[in-house]
């Protein structure tokens, strides 16, 4: 009565590892499947006008169709035409200002920006009302001395 179960256990171990070694099998075969395969291979040797030669090795993977070739002598042959230049055009003046007739720092073109000096708008600071009442207010002066 013993020897049946020990017969059942070897005969799932030896399913097991004949299912594992399927498996290893089907795995590397589906790898090497995959992989590249070496059409042809050339050696040469360049020839240096100071110096010995360096040696070349071209590995070719795959032989191109006719329609592989027609498409590379096409395209050599024919080149798309390239895109037009494109050339950029002025934008209108943005209302935060910048640049010649923008209004300078924080202005912008259309009336819209603010003094610096008071924070109301219409004017900028050096035409500011305010600033003109205190005139000597924030200018330092200094005195040079040569000796």
């Amino acid at each position: 009565m013993k020897e049946i179960p020990v017969r059942t256990n070897t005969i799932q171990i030896r399913l097991t590892i004949v299912f594992v070694s399927i498996g290893i099998i089907a795995a590397s075969l589906l790898l090497t499947a995959q992989a590249p395969v070496l059409v042809a291979r050339y050696t040469a040797t360049t020839s240096n006008v100071s110096g010995a030669g360096d040696a070349i090795r071209i590995e070719l993977l795959k032989w191109s169709t006719d329609a592989d070739r027609d498409q590379l002598l096409n395209a050599w042959l024919h080149p798309a035409p390239p895109p037009p230049p494109v050339v950029a055009q002025a934008a209108p003046p943005a209302a935060g200002g910048g640049g010649r007739g923008g209004g300078g720092r924080g202005g912008g073109g259309d009336g819209t920006f603010k003094c610096y000096n008071c924070g109301e708008p219409g004017h900028m600071s050096r035409n500011c009302p305010q600033k003109q009442q205190n005139p000597g207010q924030g200018k330092k002066k200094f005195k040079w001395f040569l000796s």
